[in-house]
């Protein structure tokens, strides 16, 4: 049983040698109310908790905005983000699976980035825990509904475009764009793509001006700010 298990399973305190392989671990806290139970100081005390219970050092990053924000644009969660993957850190945990996204697409790029990077996702209100099977688990269903949610989206897209153009309307300004290009636009906008990349994956999926030609910057940015 490696430092890891040892910690999780027993919450006794480590020996000597076992603290110069404690796993370190990034607590995040984010809020954006004030209703107590979401306070950053409630955040912080559960994760505090729990680290101490499984053996972890802990370093607390946070936010103070709102979950509709992308998280790579979110300064705290992007500094965590980042020592994960130099490797500074072993996991990234949270009090709840919300505070560090509301999107599932969100949450399954999240987790992917956990997998090929090589550490753990810890989100304690569901259990989830991607360092032992049944997270991995999860992990996999995430992702796969994740990709069926995107599939779908393009589906309404080349639907609604279809309709359109039987009902006789011309797609050149994004106006007349139907909602599900909005809604496409919003989600790629929510990986943190610029409006440039933006425009040219629309244009992948079939999505042009009047001329055929990528949408401009500006018409991407009345897409993703019009509903």
């Amino acid at each position: 049983m490696d430092v890891w298990e040892r910690g999780r399973t027993t919450g006794r305190k480590l020996d000597f040698m076992e603290r110069t392989l404690r796993v370190k671990v990034i607590g995040y806290l984010r809020t954006s109310t004030n209703r107590q139970d979401l306070s950053l100081e409630v955040q912080e005390k559960r994760l505090r908790q729990e680290a101490e219970y499984r053996g972890f050092d802990i370093v607390i990053m946070q936010d103070q905005m709102s979950g509709s924000v992308a998280p790579r644009r979110r300064p705290g969660l992007s500094a965590a983000l980042e020592q994960l993957a130099n490797g500074d850190a072993d996991a990234l945990i949270v009090s709840k699976l919300d505070r560090v996204a509301r999107s599932l697409n969100d949450i399954a790029h999240l987790l992917e980035q956990a997998k090929k990077q090589g550490w753990a996702f810890i989100a304690l209100d569901l259990g989830v825990d991607t360092s032992t099977p049944e997270g991995a688990l999860v992990l996999g269903i995430m992702a796969s509904i994740a990709q069926w949610e995107r599939s779908r989206i393009q589906e309404r897209i080349v639907e609604a475009l279809a309709q359109a153009k039987a009902n006789g309307k011309t797609l050149g300004r994004p106006r007349l764009h139907p909602k599900a290009v909005n809604d496409r636009a919003r989600e790629l906008k929510g990986f943190g793509l610029s409006l440039h990349d933006i425009s040219l994956r629309l244009k992948s999926e079939g999505i042009t001006n009047g001329n055929g030609e990528r949408l401009s910057p500006s018409a991407v940015h009345r897409l993703v700010k019009t509903g």
